[in-house]
């Protein structure tokens, strides 16, 4: 099968269809009429040019646009993305009209994408890799899946899914998350009431994180809520809801979903029944409740007026929970410490614990294996590599757990 490289050029492809190893546009205008089948076992590469798309592209590789100009004239055509592993980017953004995946497929984005029309998933992931799927149709049909997905999160940061609903969209919209364990995590928002801004859109993100909620969204500076450090009463994930470019923000039902097995269980102290959804106010620097919501087993809804931004999830009463039981007091001192700190624990069983420590951004920087007695434990640990900071300590064993912070000199 060749490769083709069209440079200056008109080329058309007008009854029959076309197959390609490779296909590298260099200031070619390329017409692909309706009906008309273009299959590219390889990558599609544009240095320059524009695809007239009424048809179907097949593309096997990846597509690659090294030219800040669109390598497409979106028209109603589709490109179907038919590999296992294909990513989208070269350098600069597309804007296509529809994009379909295949059966269990994965499309790693490397740069911005627009959708004029549609995206459907299928049973396939688009991993957003820290960039924008970005969705012009206000249409709540514009993203379709049958057990497809979207990953916003990467290990230490994410993407974004920009809808731009404007102000005549209503119903119900749905932006199929997923996490790093393939656990569906679906974020649904009902618009109730429209709002007011043909510019508006909004922008949904989500990502999990340690047992001490690390990394935080960029704009959260702390886990306190009602004074307390409270990262083992927060499930494990964050929420990023904003709406853009309204004069009057549209009234919402917010759906979010949760994986109760990895993101709320042990070490975390959470009562899942009593759960609240908790909201970043950057005004104060504080987070404030907005209630218990409704809903059941994973799935917390909320109603959202003005109150846009990062949301958490709070357990407000953990001393409910029976895991309460494996829960340990440990004491970790001198606070501050410079070369060694010391933990003491009282426990009434006998476990086999790890001894951790993370750092602020979530990382295990010590751990160590210990045999756990009924009755007084003590543990001296070596900190003197470790840099000046905030570090919490963990005790975890399949009996017991207990966490506590301290700061290195």
């Amino acid at each position: 099968m060749k490769n083709i490289i069209f440079k200056i050029c008109i080329i058309q492809f007008v009854f029959v269809s076309q197959s390609i190893g490779q296909l590298f546009n260099d200031g070619a205008e390329i017409t692909i009429q309706q009906d008309v089948l273009v299959h590219i076992q390889g990558d599609f590469t544009n240095q320059g040019g524009v695809i007239f798309n009424e048809g179907l592209i097949e593309i096997g590789g990846d597509w690659l646009n090294t030219v800040s100009t669109n390598p497409l004239n979106p028209g109603t055509g589709t490109v179907e993305m038919v590999g296992d592993v294909q990513t989208i980017g070269g350098g600069f953004n597309t804007l296509f009209n529809n994009v379909s995946l295949r059966e269990n497929q994965a499309v790693i984005l490397e740069s911005t994408i627009g959708i004029g029309n549609s995206v459907n998933l299928n049973n396939g992931v688009i991993d957003l890799n820290t960039n924008t799927l970005h969705i012009l149709n206000p249409a709540n049909t514009a993203l379709q899946a049958s057990t497809g997905s979207v990953r916003a999160e990467t290990s230490d940061s994410y993407g974004f899914v920009r809808w731009d609903v404007g102000e005549e969209a209503e119903g119900q919209y749905t932006v199929p998350f997923v996490n790093d364990f393939d656990v569906s995590l679906p974020v649904v928002f009902e618009l109730n009431t429209q709002g007011e801004g043909e510019q508006g859109y909004l922008l949904l993100s989500t990502f999990g994180t340690d047992e001490t909620n690390s990394p935080l969204p960029l704009d959260v500076t702390n886990n306190v809520v009602n004074g307390d450090d409270s990262g083992l009463n927060l499930v494990d994930r964050f929420w990023i809801v904003r709406n853009n470019d309204y004069v009057v923000s549209p009234n919402t039902s917010l759906s979010i979903s949760f994986d109760d097995v990895n993101e709320a269980a042990d070490p975390n102290v959470i009562a899942v029944d009593q759960i609240e959804v908790i909201h970043w106010d950057a005004t104060s620097s504080s987070w404030s409740s907005l209630g218990a919501g409704s809903g059941n087993d994973n799935v917390i809804t909320t109603q959202l007026t003005d109150a846009y931004g990062d949301f958490a999830l709070w357990s407000n009463n953990p001393s409910s929970i029976v895991d309460l039981e494996k829960l340990v007091n440990i004491s970790t001192y001198p606070n501050p410490s410079q070369d060694f700190v010391t933990i003491d624990l009282l426990s009434d069983k006998q476990d086999i614990a790890q001894v951790m420590i993370y750092d602020e951004l979530g990382n295990i920087v010590f751990i160590s294996s210990h045999n756990i007695q009924n009755g007084n434990n003590r543990f001296l640990l070596d900190v003197s590599d470790l840099p000046k900071g905030a570090y919490h300590s963990v005790v975890r064993g399949s009996l017991i757990h207990g966490i506590n912070k301290f700061i290195k000199m």
